[in-house]
């Protein structure tokens, strides 16, 4: 992962097609996970890191057969990365039911700078 770059762009596919609103919450460095399958509850000592968040509407998801694939661009959100690490936690606006062999996945793109 390079120092620096500006996100452009990011793609989710949902291979179980629930189309959930869903945040991610990007941090450039070590912070504190929540714990899987408990509420975002991030430590204030990573609030004042300067986290970034993307959200992924429902009306963002377009449907194939059994899956859905959402992608927002145009996000244009310059990153720094000291350690060349990039690090983030998912947030699901609802209830996740992921079936067997079905989990989602994610790709980012961007410009390094």
């Amino acid at each position: 992962m390079p120092r620096r770059f500006t996100l452009q762009s990011i793609t989710f596919v949902d291979l179980d097609n629930e189309k959930i609103p869903k945040d991610v919450v990007f941090y450039t460095g070590i912070f504190t996970p929540t714990d899987d399958n408990a509420a975002l509850a991030p430590a204030t000592v990573d609030l004042l890191k300067n986290p970034k968040v993307i959200t992924i509407a429902a009306g963002d998801f377009v449907a194939f057969n059994a899956n859905a694939v959402a992608t927002v661009t145009g996000i244009e959100l310059p990153m720094e990365c000291p350690d060349g690490k990039l690090r983030g936690q998912w947030v699901t606006r609802g209830a996740d039911n992921i079936a067997a062999g079905a989990i989602p996945y994610f790709s980012i793109s961007g410009v390094i700078e």
